[in-house]
């Protein structure tokens, strides 16, 4: 599974192809804390509900949050919503009645639905009843109806991992839209149609002469930055190890701390011995 980042921009792109008859903001800040929410929806020139095939659960105002499913919900995240909706209640009084706050998720947010009540209203989606500040949804992408068009299709990109062979698959066969599964899964799909014996090269090179991949170039940028900050990490930590065992630190305190694996401190600290 990718960084959640990457999938989260990802996410962000596809939103806004979706929403794009209406106002959506990205990183919406809300006075208070939490102080950011990743989205903010309002409708335009026509009710949002009207250009949705499927997911019919959209207010005049909307907040939004999204979970993939390597970002597990949770308790602080309950906390965060009644925060996010009291906060933006709190400056906008005149929306009472007219808040949805929407939660898309990969996976079912096990927590939500152990801490609170929750009715479905259809297959995949659900409604919480014990928020009463305002409706709160659930979109659980992973088990919305495969048959569905429109943004259903769109965002199933995004359902769990042991799900998504027959997705692509399915998307290849129908020559859907791939530039945004080329991002997240190029491999797979590659392994994908070299067994469906299409030629992949000729579906990159397609989307690249439609200039399609022109908008993702700063999530490849976020990608790259993501991957330093990870390598700093590990530097850092390697850093740390070093400076606990020379201070004579048991290996199995030294890996708790660092959260390296034994063998791998081995590794490095014979190397260090041997420079």
């Amino acid at each position: 599974m990718q960084n959640k980042k990457i999938y989260d921009e990802i996410f962000k792109e596809v939103l806004k192809e979706i929403l794009r008859e209406h106002h959506l903001e990205i990183e919406y800040e809300i006075p208070g804390n939490p102080k950011r929410i990743d989205f903010y929806l309002e409708e335009k020139d026509k009710p949002i509900n009207s250009t949705m095939v499927y997911l019919k659960i959209f207010a005049k105002h909307n907040l939004m949050e999204f979970k993939s499913e390597g970002d597990i919900f949770q308790y602080e995240d309950l906390v965060k919503t009644y925060c996010y909706i009291s906060n933006f209640l709190v400056r906008n009084l005149d929306t009472k009645g007219q808040l949805h706050f929407i939660l898309f998720c990969s996976i079912k947010p096990k927590l939500l639905f152990r801490e609170c009540k929750v009715t479905q209203v259809k297959q995949g989606i659900y409604q919480t009843l014990d928020i009463q500040l305002a409706p709160v949804y659930v979109v659980v992408i992973s088990e919305l109806p495969t048959e569905e068009q429109g943004e259903v299709e769109q965002i199933r990109l995004f359902q769990e991992k042991k799900q998504l062979d027959n997705y692509l698959q399915e998307s290849i066969q129908k020559k859907r839209d791939l530039r945004f599964a080329l991002v997240l899964y190029r491999k797979r799909l590659k392994e994908i149609a070299k067994r469906l014996g299409v030629d992949m090269t000729a579906i990159e090179e397609r989307i690249i002469e439609m200039g399609r991949e022109v908008g993702l170039v700063h999530i490849a940028e976020a990608d790259k930055r993501v991957a330093h900050e990870r390598r700093l990490n590990r530097k850092n930590k390697l850093q740390m190890a070093l400076k606990m065992k020379r201070k004579g630190c048991e290996l199995t305190f030294i890996s708790e701390i660092t959260d390296i694996p034994e063998p791998r401190l081995k590794r490095f600290f014979r190397i260090i011995r041997e420079l």
